[in-house]
């Protein structure tokens, strides 16, 4: 299934290189299909991404529309043991046979959420939201910051320790909801129970991160005053 040609050079030349997300937060019309019929909501269920998985979900994809071989993005899944990822698109084919539409946050912007204090996004989270708080953090593009997710709510809890229960740790791994505050992934890194952590590679998440920030200080270095 890695033979996909969509209509769509600017499509094709993204799923190359791995940045499908920012077109489909840009408004990128989710019923493209390659000459095979199939969506990006197959090519996310053959490769096992999660995150565009949910976000393709969450902006209107649907779970049920088959390629030009009968195959779901269900089937596409389940092909190459993807379980995570088809026991989200299973539970989103019930929601769709329902008549159900996921619908948006009503904050136009990160600051918007924020002022509704910690609680905020840890209700999101405990709802099973917070893939919508991480599309909300790239759109606005200031990304997540360490009170985001440490400050705690009544009783003690914190947005971290939510989204640890609901195993939800590899949201965090997005490089594109850090880089303008770096630092800020290993403060909500570190306190995260290590169990939840299973399976989560930040290694090579961290070192990413370090490419890209050490990339964007040698741009503002060359811009500025030189010797």
């Amino acid at each position: 299934m890695k033979n996909w040609s969509f209509p769509s050079v600017e499509v094709n030349k993204a799923l190359a290189e791995g940045r499908i997300l920012p077109l489909v937060d840009a408004g990128l019309d989710l019923a493209v299909r390659d000459k095979e019929g199939r969506s990006l909501l197959h090519f996310a269920a053959a490769w096992g991404d999660i995150p565009l998985c949910e976000t393709l979900l969450r902006k209107g994809a649907s779970a049920l529309t088959p390629d030009l071989q009968g195959v779901t993005p269900l089937d596409a899944a389940r092909a190459f043991g993807n379980d995570a990822v088809a026991e989200k698109i299973a539970a989103a084919e019930v929601a769709e046979r329902a008549g159900l539409k996921p619908q948006a946050l009503p904050h136009k912007d990160m600051d918007a959420l924020r002022s509704e204090g910690a609680l905020g996004i840890y209700r999101l989270i405990k709802a099973g939201r917070f893939g919508d708080v991480t599309d909300l953090a790239r759109r606005d593009g200031g990304g997540l910051a360490a009170g985001d997710l440490l400050t705690p709510v009544a009783g003690g809890d914190t947005a971290l320790m939510a989204l640890a229960q609901q195993r939800q740790l590899d949201l965090l791994l997005d490089i594109s909801l850090w880089v303008k505050n770096p630092g800020d992934a290993e403060k909500v890194w570190a306190p995260a129970p290590a169990d939840a952590k299973k399976g989560c590679d930040y290694s090579a998440f961290s070192a990413a991160l370090r490419q890209t920030s050490l990339k964007g200080f040698g741009k503002f270095r060359l811009k500025g005053p030189q010797p």
